[in-house]
């Protein structure tokens, strides 16, 4: 019998790395070795000089949010407006266009200003749903014309919509920095196959948003 316990043996335990894992700061954890791809939660074993910024985001397209985004947010990440259940038409999704994104956007830096912030203290998000590089105009103003119908909308307003990025690698680097100009655009969000086809994700930054 040890001096420093009592008798018997004590059953050992292992985390499991295949439930519900998060970041955790202690000492004598084991390494985790991992072959091919998994994902981890970190044990930070020591950091310094560490500061804390707060920042608020928000998402979403209806006036009460954005006056909560005028008056409190530094991002607001525009999005088609949500019933009571949190349910995107298709109806609003009509709605959303280019002169919609830009009356958000002129509505929250005039709310800001009204609050005795800066106008821009508010920076811009442009949340795009869906993404798709083509290999020539012609492939560009097809893939529009073919997706008009679903969203009630034109070719030429898919093409300018907040939803969407389609065209050519040139073509996407242009429209995005429009948005930029027009909309005050300072971050971008894809979602959609971006976040599924790895040779979209590389083409979409290597070919379009290294050049904007």
């Amino acid at each position: 019998m040890s001096i420093f316990r009592s008798g018997g043996s004590q059953p050992a335990s292992t985390p499991d790395y295949t439930g519900l894992q998060i970041q955790t700061a202690v000492s004598a954890l084991p390494i985790p070795i991992v072959w091919g791809t998994s994902k981890l939660a970190p044990n930070v074993i020591w950091y310094a000089n560490f500061k804390a910024i707060p920042v608020t985001s928000g998402g979403g397209g209806g006036k009460g949010l954005l006056r909560l985004a005028a008056k409190y947010a530094d991002y607001i990440n525009i999005i088609p407006d949500a019933g009571k259940r949190g349910h995107i038409s298709m109806g609003e999704v009509k709605r959303t266009n280019d002169k919609s994104f830009r009356e958000k956007v002129s509505f929250v830096r005039d709310e800001a200003k009204r609050l005795g912030r800066k106008p821009d203290a508010v920076r811009v998000s442009n949340f795009v749903f869906g993404t798709v590089l083509t290999d020539s105009r012609e492939a560009s103003r097809n893939t529009a014309e073919a997706m008009a119908p679903m969203f009630q909308q034109t070719a030429d307003e898919i093409l300018a919509s907040p939803m969407m990025l389609i065209g050519t690698p040139e073509e996407c680097v242009v429209e995005l920095k429009r948005r930029a100009k027009d909309w005050g655009t300072s971050q971008m969000i894809f979602t959609g196959e971006v976040g599924q086809n790895e040779k979209l994700m590389r083409d979409l930054r290597e070919k379009v948003l290294v050049h904007v």
